[in-house]
């Protein structure tokens, strides 16, 4: 009988990591194993930013903390996401110190009107050419 090998990262089993999980459709929301961060939950849904926008597949980030603070680890993931998923919103829950909310808007997030505390990216802001996943 073979043995069910655990993550190298999480040593959960089986693990799922964000790529895995937006492939598939039914599951819609779980904490995952990615590389760089501690603790990440995320969320897959249908979102519509304001009553006269384009409802679109959402990408839900909530609970985020980074192995390593200060070294770039959500930069590389949202410009990850923006290449990948080019036609997805993302959003990004919970947000609580006021240097983490200008560094969203550096990123180009804006504020949601909807939900407290909670900012939005339609995709692709960062300069993105060609998705390459």
């Amino acid at each position: 009988m073979a043995t069910v090998r655990r993550c190298r990262l999480c040593y959960q089993r089986p693990c799922m990591d964000l790529t895995r999980f937006l492939a598939q459709t039914q599951i819609t929301s779980l904490w995952i194993c990615q590389p760089a961060f501690a603790a990440f939950y995320v969320r897959q849904s249908l979102w519509q930013p304001s009553a006269g926008a384009e409802a679109r597949k959402t990408i839900e980030l909530a609970n985020l903390r980074a192995k390593q603070p200060g070294q770039d680890a959500f930069r590389r993931l949202i410009q990850e996401l923006c290449r990948c998923y080019p036609r997805h919103y993302l959003l990004v829950e919970c947000v609580r110190t006021e240097r983490f909310a200008a560094g969203l808007g550096r990123l180009g997030f804006s504020l949601s009107a909807h939900r407290p505390r909670s900012y939005w990216l339609a995709t692709p802001a960062i300069n993105v050419e060609e998705p390459r996943c």
